[in-house]
């Protein structure tokens, strides 16, 4: 089965959810935008004591990354963010503080894997971390 990591940074009362029902809402939204065969780890960070923040938004794939200063969400009319692409080097940095192996930040809960259910087409053997 193919796979994607990503990371997932929430405050649940911004979502309006207890933590078990965080769960359940993530699994139903993405199982049905993700396609068939294809299987995505969800990470939920937190800043640990005295460390680096958790502020900026990123996609960071195998092929480079870019930043986002207030979120991926649509927003409110009128209200606009500005996209960055990160240099090779920051692209790295960046990479190294999500590795699940080595992560900069204290895991808020277990990794949460979906199986998706949708019948798109992916990019075979891509790597992608998106960190709203």
């Amino acid at each position: 089965m193919r796979g994607i990591e990503g990371v997932i940074r929430k405050r649940l009362s911004r979502l309006g959810h207890a933590a078990r029902d965080y769960t359940d809402h993530v699994k139903e939204f993405y199982d049905k935008i993700i396609p068939v065969g294809l299987q995505v780890i969800l990470y939920r960070w937190q800043q640990r004591s005295g460390g680096q923040k958790l502020h900026n938004r990123y996609i960071l794939t195998d092929l480079g990354g870019v930043s986002f200063q207030h979120g991926l969400d649509a927003g409110k009319k009128g209200e606009t963010d500005d996209i960055t692409r990160l240099e090779l080097d920051q692209h790295v940095f960046h990479c190294k503080q999500y590795d699940p192996t080595a992560p900069t930040f204290d895991q808020a809960a277990d990794p949460l894997v979906i199986t998706g259910t949708s019948v798109k087409q992916v990019k075979q053997g891509a790597r992608c971390f998106v960190v709203v």
